[in-house]
């Protein structure tokens, strides 16, 4: 089954165009202001056979998440394909800056590709997500810590960097992504506890060319390790180091 995350600001504009173009079997959104919102912009939203909210009490039209536990009384494994690793896995829109937002595919032989090659360890991790479910970031960890078992921690619905630091001493995330901005911001917050009360192993960082000036800084924010990465929606969807190039030290 082919996962395909939106954005939930576009919903009002783009929503009767994605579910046209996609024929989705399944909708989930996260709240019931989505699920208005589907109802009233999207003629065949009701073409889903399955339509899901992430509240307790949704509408007649939508199931809840929380529910479904008794709806499905026996989970079926699925079909290994014809292709196995070039089956559609995940499209990820573009932003539609330029233009309209356009699909980018992304196989399983791409996701697997992303964990295996670029993370530096498979032990079990906690990754730190701050961006909303919907955004790149987000995807991406979250299907990378899936794949070797790791935990994933949503710090907050929208970001916020308060919510961010909050997330890394309780629940003692051992991994994240970042920009320089953010772990420059996470550093100069007044509550932040010092290294020493974090338990974080690995940074994945972003955005522009790593200086040393950066590593110095996830250093004092307590991350072991730290490696380039770029994720973007045509990418793979993640473009960074295979560990064994021997640019790297140590794999870093």
């Amino acid at each position: 089954m082919t996962f395909i995350p939106l954005d939930p600001r576009s919903i009002e504009q783009d929503a009767d165009e994605y579910i046209k173009r996609l024929k989705p079997s399944i909708i989930v959104v996260q709240d019931e202001a989505a699920a208005t919102t589907v109802e009233r912009v999207c003629s065949r939203f009701k073409d889903a056979k399955v339509r899901i909210s992430c509240t307790t009490s949704p509408s007649k039209s939508w199931n809840s998440l929380s529910s479904l536990s008794s709806l499905v009384p026996e989970a079926q494994p699925f079909d290994n394909g014809t292709s196995p690793g070039q089956e559609v896995a995940l499209i990820v829109f573009t932003s539609g800056t330029t233009s309209t937002p356009k699909g980018c595919c992304h196989t399983a032989a791409n996701l697997w590709s992303e964990s295996y090659d670029f993370d530096p360890d498979t032990y079990t991790e906690k990754w730190l997500v701050h961006t909303p479910v919907s955004h790149i970031f987000a995807t991406n960890n979250s299907l990378r810590s899936f794949r070797y078992g790791g935990t994933v921690v949503f710090a907050s619905k929208s970001f916020d960097i308060h919510a961010s630091l909050k997330a890394l001493e309780l629940y003692q995330c051992t991994r994240m992504s970042a920009v320089p901005a953010l772990v420059q911001g996470l550093l100069s917050l007044p509550a932040f506890p010092g290294k020493e009360r974090l338990a974080l192993h690995y940074v994945s960082l972003g955005g522009t060319l790593i200086k040393d000036e950066d590593v110095r800084m996830c250093k004092r924010l307590g991350s072991d390790d730290v490696i380039q990465a770029y994720g973007m929606s045509e990418g793979a969807p993640i473009t960074s180091w295979l560990r064994d190039d021997p640019l790297l030290a140590s794999g870093q």
